[in-house]
């Protein structure tokens, strides 16, 4: 999330329906390395008394297994909601090094991607989904971060088989890969503290910022369970879409997001064992392709979970997002 925005599943979540059936295409197995930009905290509340200082401390070694599971509603216009392929991306993390400072150094590869079939949609849709995306299966991220689970740098580096569809979900993993994390307050907080992180994020072509706030509701021994609320807001911008035509342009009009959750967390592992967010968004871009304009309006329903393990033998698809909220008002600009 992203924080689960959270996470990598907010790259997906930006992106227009259509692009999920971008055509195939070869692509350069690896990407330059890169130094994402630090997002602000602000203690918001210290909470209760006792208050910790809270760091992550990781073991060397350590290769816990993660899965995230998400289940996507569009609504295109006046369309009605439509249902999406719900995915689960299997994860497997490597803390390769731990320096006396408490930085990390962390391996993450993706094991397996797996695509559940979407009622009201044909099965051709489902596995064209699945064929392009188990073509990130492999697909690593080689990074270091510090002991408040703040990156300092990563470099991805994609299968040599991955296709354009696939790449494209992945490529603002550089610029959002804080979102898997929650990073930890510089302050001593206790039950009750709160904290917000703000962070300026690109995604598939979009500039946005994020603001998550995180309330600690419980902790006991290294666990930690927080609430989590997540507000995204873009301004006005031309967007530079990945898999548009050369001759296509796209602008911004307006985008809005909200969302709430809760995540269990451990300080021996700087992604969640347990967490659940629903997101909504809105969002009015307008296109020109061959001359050609059109207004394309979005609603976006989104439920999501990470777990630490390994997930059931078969993927199946989420409730659908009905609670999801919607996104304010004061957000999307309408009164």
């Amino acid at each position: 999330m992203k924080c689960a925005t959270l996470w990598c599943v907010v790259i997906l979540a930006a992106t227009p329906a259509s692009q999920l059936m971008a055509q195939e295409a070869k692509q350069p197995a690896a990407a330059p390395q890169t130094k994402p930009s630090s997002p602000i905290i602000t203690l918001l509340d210290a909470g209760q008394a006792p208050r910790s200082v809270l760091r992550f401390s990781v073991v060397k070694d350590a290769s816990p297994a993660m899965f995230m599971t998400m289940q996507m509603s569009i609504q295109n216009g006046t369309m009605k909601m439509q249902g999406m392929p719900a995915m689960t991306v299997v994860y497997k993390l490597h803390i390769a090094e731990v320096q006396p400072n408490g930085d990390f150094a962390c391996d993450f590869v993706i094991t397996d991607v797996r695509v559940a079939d979407a009622p009201g949609l044909p099965p051709s849709v489902s596995a064209s989904v699945r064929d392009s995306m188990k073509s990130i299966i492999g697909m690593t991220m080689n990074s270091t971060m510090t002991n408040r689970g703040l990156l300092k740098n990563m470099e991805r580096r994609m299968p040599p088989d991955a296709n354009a569809m696939a790449k494209n979900q992945v490529e603002s993993v550089r610029d959002s890969m804080n979102q898997f994390v929650t990073p930890l307050p510089e302050e001593a907080v206790g039950v009750g503290g709160k904290w917000k992180v703000q962070s300026e994020i690109s995604v598939n072509g979009m500039n946005m910022t994020q603001e998550s706030t995180m309330t600690l509701e419980k902790i006991e021994g290294d666990l930690l369970n927080l609430q989590v609320e997540l507000k995204q807001t873009a301004p006005p911008q031309d967007m530079d879409i990945p898999g548009m035509p050369p001759d296509a342009k796209a602008r911004l009009h307006s985008y809005a997001s909200s969302g709430h959750g809760r995540m269990t967390m451990s300080l021996n592992n700087p992604f969640p064992k347990d967490s659940a967010m629903q997101v909504a968004s809105e969002s009015c871009m307008f296109r020109t392709v061959e001359g050609e304009g059109q207004s394309i309006e979005q609603k976006m329903e989104m439920t999501m979970t990470m777990k630490e393990g390994e997930p059931p033998a078969a993927a199946t698809p989420l409730a659908p997002p009905a609670a999801a909220p919607t996104a304010p008002a004061e957000l999307s600009g309408k009164k």
